[in-house]
């Protein structure tokens, strides 16, 4: 008899918890994917953001072989599904690091600005939807994900002065005025490239185990 309580009790007890335990895998594997997603995106966007530092970086004269080498990292360590944009210029930064200090100077300035289109805004749609569910992160891995989040606004509202300012060009300006605004122009690409390697190297480190 008393054994028949037992397994009663135990029964019962089983009857509680199943619904807990399978919520609590349920809810690890949807975390896990999530962590996937994210780390998919936060990859996606640093590629992004590496591929707009070179147009970037040769207006404000910034091709010195110590960015080129940090751009080439970036490149290959890109695994995704933007491969076949990644080669051309992968080869492009390649053939640039065997020039010397002067010659890059003189292909940064036969390139020219970049221009309106070139520059787009960086997105993390992904990340932004799932805020709630990385709530189980740790606090080091929160702080990561707010800090890149943080960066990639700045970038865009710096984006936004530029297409202003390129757009402004195009005005018949007093000479002051145009000097103001190509010296904006300057200062807003330098905080560019200065974010957008801020933002890559902060995506490199993102640790969501």
């Amino acid at each position: 008899m008393l054994d028949k309580i037992l397994f009663l009790v135990i029964g019962w007890i089983l009857g509680l918890l199943s619904p807990i335990v399978a919520d609590f895998f349920t809810k690890k594997r949807q975390l896990a994917e999530i962590r996937r997603g994210v780390l998919v995106e936060l990859g996606e966007t640093r590629f992004g953001l590496a591929n707009t530092t070179l147009a970037v970086a040769g207006t404000v004269g910034a091709w010195d072989h110590d960015y080129l080498g940090w751009l080439k990292s970036v490149l290959d360590s890109y695994r995704g599904p933007r491969d076949e944009d990644r080669k051309p210029l992968q080869e492009t930064v390649t053939g640039l690091l065997n020039l010397d200090e002067q010659q890059l100077a003189a292909a940064a300035r036969s390139m020219g600005a970049p221009t309106s289109p070139a520059l787009k805004k960086h997105r993390l749609p992904y990340l932004e939807s799932k805020v709630d569910y990385l709530a189980s992160l740790g606090p080091e891995a929160q702080r990561q994900l707010l800090e890149i989040q943080s960066q990639v606004g700045a970038i865009n509202e710096l984006l936004d002065d530029i297409r202003f300012c390129l757009g402004k060009s195009f005005d018949s300006l007093p000479p002051s005025t145009r000097q103001a605004i190509d010296a904006s122009l300057q200062n807003s690409y330098r905080a560019v490239l200065h974010s957008s390697r801020n933002a890559a190297d902060l995506i490199g480190k993102v640790n969501l185990s």
